[in-house]
């Protein structure tokens, strides 16, 4: 019984069934016919690490949306604490890398 399981259980770890190659979500159907999207994120990031994954998505889903020809609307609080965060910290920097949004502010 050995023989046979011993090989069986080193091909299932050469050869994954799934594969792991990283696929974008295609939601082109789901946009379909859209000309704007409004968007509001709701951030509770208990870290810098945390924080720079959600703004990237952010950043991916309005890329994404634009590349489709949409204009996103976005709206981004947070919430909580984000201690130790300073303008200048790890490389965040204050602006908007799209045209045409604003800050709180009105930056």
């Amino acid at each position: 019984m050995r023989r046979i399981i011993w090989p069986i259980l080193m091909l299932m770890l050469l050869f994954p069934a799934v594969p792991h190659a990283e696929q974008k979500p295609d939601d082109r159907d789901a946009l379909a016919g859209l000309k704007n999207v409004k968007v509001v994120f709701d951030v509770r990031a208990p870290d810098l690490e945390a924080l720079v994954f959600n703004l990237e998505l952010f950043d991916e889903t309005w890329e994404g949306m634009v590349a489709q020809g949409i204009q996103p609307e976005m709206v981004v609080a947070f919430r909580g604490t984000l201690r130790g965060l300073r303008r200048g910290d790890a490389g965040v920097q204050g602006g908007s890398p799209h045209p045409g949004s604003r800050t709180e502010d009105g930056a």
